[in-house]
């Protein structure tokens, strides 16, 4: 298990850009797939971990729809502070092996016509 930032993860669960760092998503998406992701990767390797994620992180997927409401009305700010006392600074996340489901991941990125 590693850390990650809760805004990172958060991010990737929600469609919303709440960290800030671009690199950490990039991290963090390439650490649970074992795989050492490309930018034009991301989209699809978090779209293939929603489940997971979803399942890892509950807690954080359960407020989508309100982070979501929050963001269109333009308070990021109060998300972002939200989400880390609620949730703390940072989160530990399992590694690909505990996801069967992103275990061809890699093949399915290499080999998709994108």
């Amino acid at each position: 298990m590693k850390k990650f930032s809760t805004l990172t993860i958060a991010t990737v669960i929600t469609d919303r850009f709440l960290t800030p760092d671009f690199n950490d998503v990039k991290d963090f998406l390439s650490y649970i797939t074992g795989e050492n992701l490309y930018t034009h990767q991301l989209p699809r390797a978090a779209d293939k971990c929603e489940k997971f994620l979803n399942k890892s992180f509950p807690q954080i997927a359960a407020i989508k729809g309100w982070v979501n409401d929050q963001c269109e009305q333009g308070k990021v700010k109060l998300v972002q502070e939200f989400l880390i006392k609620c949730f703390g600074e940072e989160l530990e996340v399992k590694t690909r092996q505990k996801c069967k489901a992103l275990h061809n991941l890699t093949n399915f990125l290499t080999s998709a016509p994108f």
